[in-house]
């Protein structure tokens, strides 16, 4: 079972043999924008539910288990899910990209509006699928741009001790369960 599925990437021509109107081009790239930022909010949302079940619910385990599995294995195993997910959320930052893409696509959105209904620079140009497809490369790249900086470096990696996070995480479970 997957619980983050990807779609595979469609293939996209980089060539000029795909005829394609202004209306489609911002029509196909905001249902592709909405994609994204739907897959990023979900993807925030789960982390945050696990992380917050997680947390309230290992105390209480600890609390009230009578035995090893009850009261050290399952917390433990509820401690690990809540620091995974927390790294998962701190490294990728679904919640931003989420942001990110849902900004494009009421962007791309408003342009849609403004240009089938000839509103503001649309009513003055002559030529307005050009000027909407000019937006919607800007609001792409843009896009990219604001991006870019989100993808993990390695340099932000080697401050991250995982074996001494889970030490540190271990000893205070243990900690705590002894003194309940």
């Amino acid at each position: 079972m997957r619980f983050f599925k990807r779609e595979k990437r469609k293939h996209i021509a980089t060539d000029n043999s795909v005829d394609e109107n202004a209306l489609e081009l911002c029509t196909n790239t905001i249902n592709g924008i909405k994609k994204k930022a739907d897959y990023n909010k979900q993807e925030s949302l789960n982390c945050f539910v696990w992380i917050v079940v997680a947390t309230l619910a290992a105390p209480m385990f600890i609390m009230l288990g009578k035995n090893d599995l009850l009261g050290k294995i399952v917390p433990s195993i509820l401690s690990l899910t809540a620091t995974g997910a927390t790294s998962w959320l701190q490294l990728r930052q679904p919640q931003k990209l989420w942001g990110l893409y849902r900004t494009a696509q009421r962007q791309l959105e408003d342009q849609l509006t403004r240009y089938r209904h000839k509103l503001g620079e649309y009513a003055k140009t002559e030529n307005p699928d050009k000027l909407l497809a000019e937006y919607v490369a800007n609001v792409t790249l843009e896009l990219h741009y604001s991006w870019l900086p989100l993808v993990p470096k390695s340099e932000n990696l080697q401050g991250f001790d995982t074996k001494s996070s889970i030490h540190k995480l271990n000893q205070h479970t243990s900690t705590t369960a002894t003194d309940h």
